[in-house]
């Protein structure tokens, strides 16, 4: 017993709790950051304020414009590097699962002889920069995000080779590592593909309003930017785009320089999407340039959408013409064609709504039993 130990720079919570309850007394310790009011009796739930702290001072100065706002988050996985790194090379763990690029924790770990299992959450972090930094520099963005920072990027190409296995969520995502020339004998595919969302079942859509919805925390690695872009080519002017989530700097650049969108509705953050979603007849857009799995696209498919997508964001779901559309994220014409084709005749998404609630044969919870699991046979141990 306490073979494993986690480290986190998320607030300990359902799917996390979940994760920690299937490893059992397989765990040594699980270290994660806590707000100042969070407390836990768990004796194996090691948790600092210390990187809440970092990122709440960090924030205050990006609202000053002394520092990028993303420097919040880097800035808080930092911390718990800093935090936790010792304590993590210390004790009775044998094999430690980092679901956060932490090289310190890393480089300690291995030095006292660890199995060091990373997750990879993103695309190959080469091809991703690349991507980002071209959109940036032809639409002219200063304000970048954390995915245009060469130094973050280029920290994770060196970090990951050290780790001695990798999680990847996706087969698409995983391809971008292969392509890259990462050993793949590491390589884990975990799907999560999955959402916890009920299937919605209804087939009545009738006086429900037809929308293009798009929903994330839009940004250029997003790719909203090329979704605006076409919609302007579109010319659709009786189904409206509603962009929901909150908007990220690069994004509301972007907006100021090349709005106004006819026909778009800038929705803003929605604290219950389970109920908005429902009032919809709807298809939902993800573009993403860079992605190792989009939970919206599960999400969205669960409501019965059907989905154009991006190449990053099929999350090994859509099928062309089967439960939705894929489509270059920098080809606007072509994402311009596609929103025409289903505008002119909304049959088309009527037709493949029983489709995209058939293709979801996961949850959340699948995913985070199976990492766990994952772990548990890494160190040698029986479940």
């Amino acid at each position: 017993m306490n073979e494993i130990s986690v480290l986190n720079n998320k607030i300990f919570r359902a799917e996390l709790q979940l994760q920690r309850e299937r490893l059992g007394d397989h765990l040594c310790t699980w270290y994660s950051m806590a707000t100042p009011r969070e407390k836990t009796d768990d004796k194996k739930i090691c948790l600092s304020k210390f990187p809440y702290y970092v990122g709440a001072i960090i924030e205050i100065l990006s609202r000053h414009h002394i520092v990028p706002k993303y420097w919040c988050w880097w800035g808080k996985l930092v911390a718990c590097d800093i935090v936790f790194s010792s304590k993590i090379a210390n004790d009775e763990s044998k094999v430690i699962y980092v679901p956060i690029p932490c090289k310190r924790t890393i480089r300690k770990a291995k030095k006292k002889g660890k199995k060091v299992v990373l997750l990879l959450a993103n695309s190959e972090p080469r091809r991703e920069y690349e991507r980002i930094v071209g959109e940036y520099d032809r639409y002219g963005i200063k304000n970048r995000y954390i995915y245009g920072d060469k130094q973050y990027q280029f920290s994770l190409v060196k970090t990951i080779p050290e780790a001695d296995n990798y999680i990847n969520i996706t087969e698409v995502s995983r391809k971008t590592y292969a392509n890259a020339g990462y050993d793949m004998s590491k390589s884990k595919l975990i799907l999560d593909t999955g959402t916890n969302m009920p299937k919605q079942l209804a087939d009545d859509y009738q006086g429900k309003q037809k929308a293009f919805i798009s929903t994330a925390f839009h940004s250029f690695i997003k790719g909203t930017h090329r979704l605006l872009l076409a919609w302007k080519k579109a010319g659709i002017k009786d189904i409206p785009l509603l962009l929901v989530g909150k908007m990220c700097e690069d994004m509301q650049e972007f907006i100021d320089k090349n709005g106004p969108f006819e026909n778009v509705v800038f929705v803003g953050h929605c604290a219950n999407l389970k109920d908005w979603y429902k009032q919809y007849d709807a298809m939902g857009v993800i573009l993403s340039l860079s992605e190792g799995s989009g939970r919206v696209t599960p999400e969205m498919m669960s409501f019965g959408f059907p989905m154009i997508v991006s190449p990053d964001a099929v999350c090994d779901l859509i099928k062309e013409g089967y439960n939705g559309s894929i489509v270059e994220p920098t080809d606007e014409d072509a994402i311009a064609e596609k929103l025409r084709y289903y505008a002119e005749d909304w049959e088309r998404v009527h037709a493949m709504r029983g489709n995209a609630l058939n293709s979801l044969n996961r949850t959340v919870n699948d995913y985070a039993i199976e990492i766990a699991d994952y772990l548990i046979s890494l160190s040698g141990a029986e479940k």
